[in-house]
C-alpha cells in the first residue's frame, strides 16, 4: 500500500499535503475512485470495518469542528507541511490552540 500511495505516476507530488487533489473546481469532495487510493486495502483482505471507521472518523471530526476553532499557537506559521517519515508518515511538529466556539 505504501508504494501505491507514493507512486509519482499516480499522484502529483505524493509527499506533499495537497487536499486539493480530492476537491473539484467548486471545492466539493470528489467521488474519488482513484485506483491508487487504498487506505483500507483491497480484495479478500480488505478491512471489514472500513465503513464503521469512516463513520466514526466523520463523527469525531464534525464534533470537534462544531465545538472548537483551531488556530496555530502564538502566530506560528508552518514552513513546510510535508510529513515526516517514521513508522508512519506523521505531520510536522507544530502547535495549535483550540478555542471554544
Amino acid at each position: 500500500m505504501w508504494s501505491a500511495m507514493k507512486d509519482e505516476e499516480q499522484w502529483l507530488k505524493p509527499d506533499e499535503f495537497r487536499p486539493d487533489r480530492f476537491l473539484d473546481e467548486n471545492n466539493k469532495l470528489k467521488n474519488n475512485n482513484h485506483p491508487a487510493m487504498m487506505p483500507f486495502s483491497v480484495g479478500k483482505r480488505a478491512c471489514t470495518g472500513e465503513q464503521i471507521a469512516k463513520i466514526q472518523l466523520f463523527l469525531i471530526l464534525v464534533s470537534l469542528f462544531q465545538k472548537f476553532e483551531f488556530r496555530f499557537a502564538n502566530g506560528w506559521k508552518p514552513k513546510d507541511l510535508r510529513g515526516e517519515p517514521g513508522i508512519t508518515l506523521r505531520p510536522p511538529n507544530c502547535q495549535y490552540q483550540a478555542f471554544v466556539r
